[in-house]
């Protein structure tokens, strides 16, 4: 009876954690870019697949008798390990367990009261849902970690979440924002005197959890950040000379734009035939609106918005235009 309920109990976080609690339709949407990571059990926490980027397909994730979305977290994971993963499909609950990733498993063992389990984490938070189930969007940062459960198991940690600029130019300091997010759920703190290092810099994150690193050449170099037993963070940052193409296309951005056009049009058949056995002869009035709203869009023209030594490095100088109309008639055979 005691092996029994023990298995039973250990059995229930996997329930909850890598699966969906309910049957529900795998996720289903359009492509997205996404950021992967794959760490080992703690406290080390070592690492398994650094940060990767990958842009999810729609063809299906299908292995072990199952089926979902490329779009989803199975999809991401998919192409981030190059199907280095090894599932069992729940066909009752229409997602998998995840048994191993990048070739570390985590067997059930029924004796043991300290078993580990592979956990999903978006954007800080543990999802409710499968990674067949949980979907996806642009700019998400996807981490799977192994999870403890038991009567010997530590306290569960926080995990903490790294925030900075995609680009900087040599010299030049950059800072960092580095958040905690609680195992149990909330809202993120401060990870205050965490440590940030890359390539050889470092520094320690203030009450206000911001730390500032300056690097002094150019490249493509993953930044973590550290604070005693939460599970580490990390992000990349493209050091670069001036606009010299190392970084790619759109690696600095500005803020999107939000803008609404309106088109209204009559159409009016003159006669039923036009000229010489052509088409009927159609008049069309219309009548358009560009920034119907009128929203004041501010944005940059230039270089030296994007340049990162420039002072006006990331300010608006210029204005979007204002709301125009239109009218046209347009007649047709």
């Amino acid at each position: 009876m005691l092996k029994d309920s023990r298995l039973l109990a250990a059995l229930l976080p996997l329930a909850l954690i890598c699966l969906p609690v309910a049957p529900a339709a795998a996720a289903s949407g359009a492509p997205s870019t996404v950021g992967v990571r794959v760490l080992g059990a703690g406290p080390a926490f070592p690492t398994l697949l650094a940060l990767t980027e990958v842009t999810t397909a729609t063809a299906a994730v299908e292995k072990a008798g199952g089926s979902c979305a490329g779009t989803s977290a199975a999809g991401a994971l998919e192409l981030a390990t190059g199907g280095n993963w090894e599932g069992k499909w729940n066909s009752g609950f229409g997602d998998y367990e995840v048994i191993s990733i990048e070739g570390q498993a985590y067997p059930f063992e029924p004796e043991s009261n300290k078993n580990y389990f592979w956990s999903l984490w978006l954007n800080g938070r543990e999802t409710p849902t499968g990674i067949c189930g949980t979907a996806l969007e642009t700019g998400d940062q996807v981490l799977f970690f192994p999870s403890c459960f038991g009567s010997e198991c530590p306290a569960p940690p926080s995990v903490l979440v790294l925030e900075g600029p995609a680009a900087v130019e040599p010299g030049v300091p950059v800072a960092f924002t580095v958040l905690s997010y609680p195992s149990s759920g909330g809202e993120p703190a401060p990870a205050a005197e965490a440590t940030v290092s890359a390539e050889g810099v470092s520094g320690q994150a203030d009450p206000s959890g911001h730390a500032t690193l300056t690097f002094t050449r150019a490249g493509s170099f993953a930044v973590h950040a550290t604070a005693g037993p939460a599970v580490p963070g990390e992000a990349r940052i493209c050091v670069h000379a001036g606009n010299d193409g190392s970084c790619g296309r759109n690696s600095v951005r500005m803020n999107h734009l939000v803008n609404f056009d309106w088109s209204l049009f009559k159409e009016t058949a003159l006669t039923e035939g036009g000229f010489w056995g052509s088409a009927p002869l159609t008049l069309q009035l219309r009548a358009e609106a560009y920034n119907v709203f009128n929203t004041p869009f501010l944005t940059a023209q230039s270089d030296n918005w994007r340049t990162v030594s420039s002072p006006s490095f990331g300010l608006y100088n210029a204005a979007g235009s204002t709301r125009r109309l239109q009218f046209a008639v347009r007649l047709t055979w």
